[in-house]
């Protein structure tokens, strides 16, 4: 189909005056709009498309929301709440002991104060991100377990003074409860 060329009589012009309460546009300013109203859209989609094309995809984490999973293990405060669930044990590989960092529901730490060093059984939420684990605690679902062997080593190594550069995250987002953002 021919594009036919706009006829001087069909081109806006200084007389024209479209006023926003009026029930229709001038003829001129209407068919100038619909000639251009495509291309306006067709840029904006393009420029959508390229900003979210443009972002980071999420890692791969996971916040088992709702499913409740019970664990036994030697419960730590230093330096970060966790439970150590020692190596050959059902939920742990014959060759290392597992650490399971543990927190409180919402933003809150756990509470764990009154088991410090003891094997318990304890039921929570897990959070999952690369080789990290967490689990968001059930309130008053510690209880006292009687697991053979001895505790699992927690030993910690001093380094000395050190500056560090990093981000500053928070633990339960960062591993996949808020599908986080990088950097």
């Amino acid at each position: 189909m021919a594009k036919r060329a706009m006829s001087e009589q069909e081109k806006p012009n200084d007389s024209d005056f479209y006023v926003g309460y009026q029930a229709r546009a001038p003829r001129a300013i209407a068919r100038w709009l619909r000639s251009r109203l495509f291309w306006f859209a067709a840029v904006g989609a393009a420029a959508l498309g390229a900003f979210a094309g443009s972002q980071d995809h999420f890692h791969d984490s996971r916040f088992e929301f709702g499913n409740v999973s019970t664990v036994q293990g030697y419960l730590v405060s230093d330096p970060y709440p966790a439970l150590l669930i020692p190596a050959g044990n059902e939920e742990a590989p014959a060759e290392a002991t597992v650490r399971i960092h543990l927190v409180g529901g919402g933003k809150k730490g756990a509470d764990i104060s009154d088991w410090h060093n003891q094997f318990v059984k304890l039921s929570g939420t897990l959070i999952e991100r690369d080789q990290q684990s967490m689990l968001e605690l059930v309130a008053g679902s510690i209880e006292t377990a009687n697991l053979p062997g001895p505790a699992p080593s927690s030993s910690t190594l001093a380094l000395g003074q050190q500056t560090l550069v990093g981000e500053i995250v928070d633990s339960k987002c960062h591993l996949g409860v808020m599908k986080p953002g990088e950097g």
